[in-house]
């Protein structure tokens, strides 16, 4: 209730300009209440990352039980995660936006970054590689990943969640950077 209560404020007023008042007053809800459950307004938020990546990384799980050899996928987190924010897009736009602050671009990126490693790190084409090139890999594609979900919620890309998923991923598979570090 106090999550989704602190959805509009960030749509309308912008997240660095709520307080823990103004989330009561939404959620209809003693300061008590919530401070029970949380201790200030970026632990509620970010309480919302950690749903979603888990929710993610089950989707991923359930994924891999599933043969993916005809399909040409390289990270299963993309599409769920996409259609999640195409559903949620103004959420979306303002929390990746000017209405989310540091934090919550800070917070996204990291949860982008988790999902890219452990898809990298888990697929069958993995070859351990040494750790410089690991991290360098995983922060290529969750940078371009990151960058063009922002680039799409201010809708500056014109498709729906299913074609960009499938850009994305033809671009991962066509462009795959093979390099060895010397």
């Amino acid at each position: 209730m106090l999550r989704k209560s602190l959805f509009p404020l960030i749509i309308s007023k912008g997240y660095d300009a709520i307080t823990v008042q103004d989330i009561l007053d939404q959620a209809n809800v003693g300061r008590s209440t919530f401070y029970a459950h949380f201790k200030d307004k970026d632990d509620l938020l970010l309480s919302g990352f950690d749903v979603l990546i888990q929710e993610l990384f089950q989707h991923i799980k359930n994924e891999s039980q599933h043969s993916l050899d005809n399909k040409k996928v390289i990270f299963r987190f993309s599409l769920p995660l996409l259609e999640h924010a195409n559903e949620n897009r103004l959420l979306f736009k303002a929390l990746l936006g000017n209405r989310g602050g540091i934090l919550v671009q800070k917070k996204a990126f990291e949860m982008i970054v988790k999902l890219v490693k452990y898809e990298i790190l888990n697929s069958k084409n993995s070859s351990r590689r040494n750790q410089i090139e690991e991290e360098i890999r995983t922060h290529f594609y969750a940078g371009a990943f990151f960058s063009t979900l922002k680039h799409w919620l201010e809708g500056k890309i014109k498709i729906d969640s299913l074609e960009l998923d499938e850009y994305f991923q033809a671009m991962c598979i066509n462009y795959k950077i093979d390099f060895q570090l010397r």
